[in-house]
């Protein structure tokens, strides 16, 4: 149960909900790109799923090491997805585009 879960488990939940979401961001950036042929800047897109992946890969190396101030480590982590999908939403067109759903996870 949830409730019960150490700190270090939601953690762990927190990154691999994370790489669910870099593997559907690129998904859809590539639907979005081959498919519909929808003008978007590709770079910058590319670029912050690309350092949302290791900032991700850094995580996982750093909290399977160390236990220390696990508080302090689910803060960032959470802060770090509501940047990296408000920058995604910033450079795909705002509020009316597909990333908006990854916001309510």
């Amino acid at each position: 149960m949830l409730l019960n879960a150490s700190k270090n488990s939601l953690i762990n939940t927190v990154i691999l909900l994370r790489s669910c979401s870099v593997v559907i961001q690129m998904s859809l950036v590539l639907i979005v790109n081959l498919y519909l042929e929808y003008e978007l800047p590709w770079l910058p897109l590319l670029l912050v799923i690309a350092v949302e992946a290791a900032f991700n890969a850094g995580c996982y190396l750093y909290c399977r090491k160390n236990q220390y101030n696990q508080k302090l480590n689910l803060l960032i982590q959470l802060l770090a997805d509501v940047c990296f999908l408000g920058c995604l939403l910033y450079f795909s067109g705002g509020a009316t585009n597909a990333f908006v759903s990854l916001l309510l996870i």
